[in-house]
Formats: structure tokens, C-alpha cells, sequence
């Protein structure tokens, strides 16, 4: 099975959720509206593949996980606590039953909204085409004796 995006996306949410319960909200698509704090929303930044030997592939999943907190005064000290909870936690996660780490770990706060921003590396192994390069071989030969 192929490991995709949505499956990476899925699976930063299980841990997201795991990390602050389901009173945190988690976003996973673009808001339109009615964003209800404290929040997550996972974006990726630029995913990007390299290859390594013949059907071997190097891709590498960055993400940006924002962080909403609740308007209360103390936006900055919460954001500051979810960070260090993320840099526990997010350097492990599951991808179909195959554990992922995080790596290049670091965050921003801007207008006190939290940018928490983590990159799964893997390495992948693309099946090759079952074409078959030569259906019939017929042979005629005999040997000398």
C-alpha cells in the first residue's frame, strides 16, 4: 500500500487528538468559517520526492500544524505550552501500522497563533509495471553431438 498524504494527515490528527483530547478541535481542510478555539489546523507546506536507486524513492512531508488558542490574554503562554507538548509528540507518529519520525522540529508565534512546523521523511519503494517485454519466444536449434 502506498502511503498517502491523507493517510500522514490522518494520522498527525490521531496523535493531535491523543495529545489534547477532543476538546480541541482539529481542521484538516480549509476554514471557511466558524472556527471554534482551541483549534488545530494541518496543512502540508511542499512535499517532495527524490529518487534513490531504480524504484526506490526519498520523499519528504512537511507540515505546518497551526494552533488557534482561546482569546483570553494568555494566547502567547498557550501557544508556548502546545509547543512543547508538540515536541514530544509529534516525534513519533503511525502511518499504516509503520512508525514515522518527526524531524526538523520548530515554531513560530505569529499574531499570537502558533506555527508549529515538523517533516516525516520515508523512504518508498514503488512496485514496477507488470508489462511483460516479450510475450512469445519461439526457438530453433538443435545441438551438435
Amino acid at each position: 500500500m502506498m502511503i498517502s498524504l491523507e493517510n500522514i494527515k490522518n494520522a498527525v490528527s490521531q496523535k493531535l487528538n491523543a495529545l489534547f483530547g477532543d476538546s480541541y478541535k482539529i481542521y484538516t481542510e480549509e476554514i471557511k468559517q466558524g472556527l471554534d478555539p482551541p483549534a488545530f489546523f494541518i496543512q502540508f507546506l511542499e512535499p517532495a520526492q527524490k529518487q534513490v536507486l531504480n524504484n526506490r524513492y526519498y520523499r519528504t512531508y512537511p507540515l505546518d500544524i497551526i494552533f488557534f488558542p482561546v482569546e483570553n490574554g494568555s494566547e502567547i503562554s498557550q501557544c508556548e505550552s502546545v509547543a512543547e507538548i508538540l515536541f514530544d509528540g509529534m516525534e513519533y507518529i503511525t502511518v499504516d501500522d509503520s512508525l514515522c519520525r518527526g524531524t526538523k522540529m520548530h515554531y513560530e508565534i505569529v499574531d499570537k497563533v502558533l506555527h508549529f512546523f515538523v517533516q516525516f521523511n520515508m523512504h518508498v519503494l514503488k512496485s514496477k509495471s507488470s508489462d511483460e517485454y516479450m510475450k512469445n519466444l519461439k526457438y530453433n536449434g538443435f545441438m551438435k553431438g
